[in-house]
């Protein structure tokens, strides 16, 4: 239960660097000054989008490869069913 929390929490100020990264590097694409800490929020987009993808996405398969789907059990095709 606490592991799950600490997670949420992870996942929560993760989004809130990604989205003010994104912030970020949008004044830099427009030309307009940062401070430096929004330079290092600018630059840490990469390894933002990389650790979200890895530990926090729903896409992703992060433990192994992804199961493969249920196979059918009902004991044929519709093709032997006559």
């Amino acid at each position: 239960m606490l592991i799950r929390m600490l997670k949420y929490l992870a996942a929560f100020g993760f989004l809130v660097w990604f989205l003010e990264s994104v912030g970020a590097a949008v004044r830099w694409w427009h030309g307009e000054p940062l401070r430096p800490f929004e330079r290092l929020l600018a630059a840490s987009l990469p390894i933002v989008i990389l650790i979200w993808a890895r530990c926090f996405s729903v896409l992703g398969c992060v433990r192994g490869p992804c199961p493969s789907p249920p196979k059918c059990v009902s004991g044929g095709d519709a093709a032997d069913r006559s």
